[in-house]
């Protein structure tokens, strides 16, 4: 399964994960002679794709006691994936580090049975590799092994999930490793800008922002890992994944034992023996669309390159519904996407020369806030042109319906992508297993490819003017001076640019190490009452 395609594998504050897709149709170019290669990505003619969409009852197992089970198999070579996935629904609850701290010293700290050393090496012995993540929205655990080695392998990782012992010596070199990193988090300028911009749209409280902060590190002790596993890391609401080279009975037998094994552990030690000492972080609001306080916001930072967002928060859609998701997945391939055919990339990277990377994101989801996201890398002295032609684009598309070849490029790249999420095994175990976590019934995929067929201009118009108002963003930027006195105002065409760098609010500067302000904002503290 490929990385990207597993939304609980990462933190949803890595919104930039999408410039690492494959481009879609550069294949197609390729194969091509020069001859046939168009003048412009857009008058790329596609192959027609047939997507088929594998039907999900074959896959999908229960053990025993309820928990689901998706077995995918592939015998193409001899390697296993399992993947086991807890939904984090208390993660606003958790105190900021907690989730990833006992996360890691899970895999880190050894074993009841076995001392640190001692489970690295059984690790390694296997041919094995073993992971744990947190996260705000689900927590994960992930093993790659052997197919000869699968039954060691599973017994070791839920002899993890049942008996961590977090060591204490290992501990204290994570959280110093950790503290360092803190102690340096301001030298990234797209970091510094991914603090701000979430700080901005969600609130400093809200755990998709949160950002922990040295003294928030030094508070946490091993005993308060230990109970937060004990409360967290049960198997309640657990959903297995596996794929690759294992016959599916086997492979239920294997996990029905060790699902037995950690239910019965869990029983003993009960949910909430062992409270931590430290205060749990407020809870954040149920999913709603945060009003975004639209403006122009500039952190200093002396990088060459300027990091610009243009983003907004999304209300929750109603239900999975395939027909709104396909028109503005379609929406934003067309104005940012990560292809070759996005007009953004067309113009500001292309014609004019005015960014070094842009993309643009979106998602919609029935159970949480959405984002739509227009990410720029540029110098900043071409930020105020570039922001001009972004709106130009976005008003381009709202304004004025595509042109049937345009739409089509558009439709068999999103075909294209839609066929590769379910090209292998591991990719099938992903989405069943993805499914089932956020409730989406599977047959939203043959419903999503039906509505990508048969997509109008006006359905993408229409998604794009619900969605990519620019007088609803807000605009986020790390560079080495305020762009408010690098612009000719009368160059710039759209009046909500010139009102954008009219009043740049310039954000403080902060110790990395605990997030305090080292100077004053000449305007942060009126517009942003957090601060």
């Amino acid at each position: 399964m490929r990385r990207s395609h597993r939304p609980w594998l990462g933190s949803v504050g890595l919104l930039l994960a999408a410039v690492l897709g494959r481009p879609l149709g550069i294949d197609a170019a390729f194969a091509s002679t020069e001859s046939e290669i168009p003048p412009h990505p857009n008058e790329l003619e596609l192959p027609r794709r047939t997507v088929q969409i594998p039907p999900a009852e074959p896959y999908l197992h229960r053990l025993s006691q309820g928990t689901p089970a998706v077995v995918v198999e592939d015998h193409t070579l001899p390697l296993v994936e399992l993947f086991v996935v807890l939904p984090a629904d208390d993660a606003a609850a958790t105190p900021t580090g907690l989730e990833d701290l006992t996360a890691a010293m899970m895999r880190r700290g050894g074993t009841e049975r076995r001392s640190a050393d001692a489970l690295d090496e059984a690790i390694d012995s296997l041919g094995a590799e073993i992971r744990l993540d947190g996260g705000d929205r689900r927590r994960v655990a992930h093993l790659d092994c052997l197919a000869a080695t699968f039954d060691e392998a599973v017994a070791i990782l839920f002899e993890i999930l049942r008996r961590p012992a977090f060591d204490p010596q290992r501990f204290e070199s994570l959280r110093a490793n950790l503290a360092s990193i803190l102690a340096g988090r301001n030298d990234d300028p797209i970091d510094l800008m991914e603090r701000e911009l979430a700080w901005i749209l969600y609130g400093r409280s809200d755990p998709r922002a949160r950002q922990l902060t040295g003294p928030e590190l030094e508070a946490i002790e091993v005993d308060d890992l230990a109970a937060h596993h004990r409360r967290a890391w049960r198997p309640e609401g657990a959903i297995l994944a596996v794929s690759g080279a294992i016959d599916t009975a086997r492979a239920l037998r294997i996990l029905e034992s060790q699902v037995a094994l950690w239910r019965q552990t869990a029983g003993e030690v009960g949910p909430t023996r062992g409270a931590t000492k430290i205060a749990s972080a407020p809870p954040t609001e149920r999913p709603t669309e945060r009003p975004p306080p639209t403006g122009f916001y500039w952190v200093q930072h002396p990088t060459p390159q300027a990091k610009v967002s243009l983003a907004r928060t999304l209300a929750p859609i109603d239900g999975w519904n395939a027909a709104e998701i396909a028109a503005l997945d379609a929406a934003n391939e067309i104005l940012g996407g990560t292809g070759l055919l996005s007009r953004l990339g067309g113009r500001l990277r292309g014609r004019e020369g005015l960014v070094y990377r842009v993309l643009s994101e979106v998602e919609r989801r029935p159970d949480a806030a959405g984002l739509f996201r227009i990410y720029l890398d540029t110098s900043t002295v071409n930020v105020p042109t570039a922001l001009d032609a972004t709106v130009d684009e976005i008003e381009r598309l709202r304004q004025r319906r595509v042109s049937p070849r345009e739409l089509e490029a558009i439709r068999q790249e999103l075909l294209s992508r839609l066929a590769q999420r379910f090209d292998s095994a591991d990719e099938i175990a992903g989405y069943l297993a993805e499914n089932l976590l956020l409730g989406r019934p599977h047959s939203f995929w043959p419903a999503y490819r039906e509505q990508l067929e048969r997509l109008g201009a006006g359905d993408v118009q229409r998604a794009a003017r619900r969605t990519f108002d620019p007088a609803r963003l807000v605009v986020v930027g790390a560079g080495s001076a305020t762009v408010a006195t690098d612009r000719d105002p009368v160059a710039l065409r759209h009046p909500l640019v010139r009102r954008w760098l009219d009043k740049v609010t310039l954000l403080p500067t902060r110790d990395p190490y605990t997030l305090e302000r080292l100077e004053p904002s000449e305007t942060a503290a009126s517009n942003d009452p957090e601060r």
